[in-house]
Formats: C-alpha cells, sequence, structure tokens
C-alpha cells in the first residue's frame, strides 16, 4: 500500500496492512491489554517482542501469555515518585489544591501529554470540541486547571502508569503522579491492595 511521503496511514488503514510487530516494555504489555479491554485492538492482531531485563526477546503471540508475564512484572514507581507521592498524601487538601494550582499554571496547553498517551486514543478529543467550548483553547489558568482534571478523570482506572505524560512536558508537570493518585481509590473500591 503506497502512502503519500511525510504522510502516516490513516488508522483504518493500518488495521488493514495485516498483523502489526511492536517491541515492548512492560509499560507497554499493559498498553496492550488496556487497549484490548477496551476493544481497540483484538487477540492474534498484534504480535508483541519483550525486551527482557538481560537484552534477550520474548514473542508473545496472544493476549493470554502476555497477561502471565505481567503478573510477574515490577510495575512499581520509582522511589522519586514515591516520596513525592507521601509528601502530596502528606499535604492538607487546601495544600495540594495550591500545588496542582500552581503546577497547572506553568502548562503551555502543548498537549504534549496527550500525544505521548498511550490511552489517549479518542477519536475527537474534548478539547478539539469547540460547540460547545467545553475547555478553552488558550493557556489559561481555569482553562489548564480544567484539561488536567479532566484527562486525570478520564484515565482513571484506565492509566498504565508508563509515565509518559510527566516526560513528555516540557514544564515537568509531574502529570503521572495526579493520575497515579487516582489508582488508590480505584483499586480500594475494587477491594484489591496497592502495589
Amino acid at each position: 500500500m503506497q502512502h503519500e511521503p511525510g504522510r502516516l496511514p490513516a488508522e483504518h488503514e493500518v488495521k488493514h496492512l495485516g498483523k502489526i510487530g511492536i517491541i515492548a516494555n512492560v509499560a507497554a504489555l499493559r498498553s496492550i491489554m488496556q487497549l484490548a479491554s477496551e476493544f481497540q485492538i483484538r487477540d492474534g492482531e498484534v504480535l508483541v517482542l519483550f525486551a527482557n531485563p538481560d537484552g534477550s526477546f520474548t514473542q508473545f503471540n496472544d493476549f493470554q501469555s502476555i497477561e502471565a508475564c505481567l503478573e510477574h512484572a515490577d510495575i512499581s514507581i520509582t522511589s522519586d515518585e514515591k516520596e513525592m507521592i507521601s509528601r502530596l498524601e502528606a499535604m492538607t487538601v487546601t495544600e495540594r489544591w495550591i500545588f496542582w494550582n500552581k503546577e497547572f499554571e506553568k502548562c503551555i496547553k502543548c498537549y504534549a501529554c496527550r500525544a505521548a498517551c498511550p490511552m489517549c486514543y479518542c477519536h475527537r478529543c474534548t478539547t478539539d470540541v469547540n460547540q460547545p467550548q467545553w475547555i478553552p483553547v488558550a493557556s489559561h489558568e481555569l482553562g489548564n486547571l480544567d484539561w488536567h482534571l479532566m484527562r486525570a478523570m478520564h484515565l482513571a482506572g484506565r492509566c498504565v502508569n508508563c509515565g509518559e505524560c510527566a516526560k513528555a512536558c516540557p514544564m515537568d508537570i509531574p502529570l503521572n503522579l495526579l493520575t497515579y493518585q487516582l489508582i488508590e481509590p480505584i483499586l480500594a473500591g475494587l477491594g484489591q491492595p496497592q502495589e
């Protein structure tokens, strides 16, 4: 299939190219399983090569083998992230509100966080809807707060904790910590302990 130079094929074109191969780390494996649970990919549509810590690769041909691998995978956050979460949890509600508002003030609304997130795949994001205008387009105190809270709520229970949103942010906003903090109450509601 021919494509114009510099133009990525549309999603439907990609899906019709046949089986897709992915070289994955643990976060990518978790993304694949989350996308499968949301009916974005079907078992057998992807061939996954998992990069083992020793530099070798393991081939996964189905979701069951990916799930088996993830049962033993280390999905813990870094010690720096644990320390920051502890500091956030030690804050009063007012102090946390001030902290996050100060972080969101730095946002330039470049949407790098959205572009880097494997779970941000909506065909039309709420930020792109202009009738009605749910979230102001320009970087503004209220619009920034709206954007980040809406995104965090949309990812609640779906975030694979890859940290790509924070890594992509040119303003160094620790966005992954915001979504990570939502994991605990969700797991508690399901009766599961958090790692």
